[in-house]
């Protein structure tokens, strides 16, 4: 009977102490995996952002002072292939106020044209002072410059450094910016 009641204390011990090591096992783990930057951005193998790109032709479709629309093209390239749902790149306008990625501002790698090239459409508003090429939060590759003439539509004052008083700053965080579709950095 000893051996019976020593093998049942014995197994419930152990018992117990599973159920200790798994419980101290699963709350120490994350409850879900961190997401990486490729999720949003590209990462390039030497673990820099994509470094290559350049906008093309800014155009002012319409403006009034309270916001503009503008066709951009550009190209950029890729470090490496990515899939239709893989990381993006984004067009950012830049003002008094911080910098953010407007709607229809993305686009993925995957979806570029032939010689990487790419066309955007968006609106932004009347205080944006640039638009920059972006391939993360921050790093911006090419930009121009806007005015907004009293009275006057915008312009496209032409290309500026990427290190301008004006675009010297990230990218708004995600929550910061009106959610849309394709936007890199936006919570839908």
């Amino acid at each position: 009977m000893n051996r019976t009641v020593s093998a049942l204390l014995v197994a419930a011990g152990c018992a117990a102490a599973v159920g200790v090591t798994a419980f101290a096992a699963h709350a120490t783990a994350p409850e879900t995996a961190p997401a990486t930057a490729e999720s949003t951005w590209m990462v390039c193998p030497d673990g820099g952002p994509v470094r290559d790109g350049s906008l093309t032709a800014v155009t002012v479709v319409s403006s009034t002072s309270m916001e503009g629309r503008f066709d951009i093209t550009g190209t950029i390239t890729p470090c490496h292939p990515s899939g239709a749902d893989g990381p993006k790149f984004a067009v950012a306008f830049y003002g008094a106020l911080g910098a953010l990625v407007p709607e229809g501002g993305s686009q993925t790698y995957a979806s570029l044209g032939p010689g990487n090239t790419f066309t955007l459409h968006v609106t932004v508003p009347g205080n944006a002072r640039a638009l920059c090429l972006v391939s993360n939060e921050k790093t911006r590759l090419d930009c121009v410059g806007l005015g907004w003439p009293l009275g006057a539509p915008a312009t496209v004052t032409g290309h500026i450094s990427t290190y301008a008083p004006q675009v010297s700053m990230p990218l708004g965080r995600a929550g910061q910016i009106a959610p849309g579709p394709g936007c890199p950095t936006c919570t839908e």
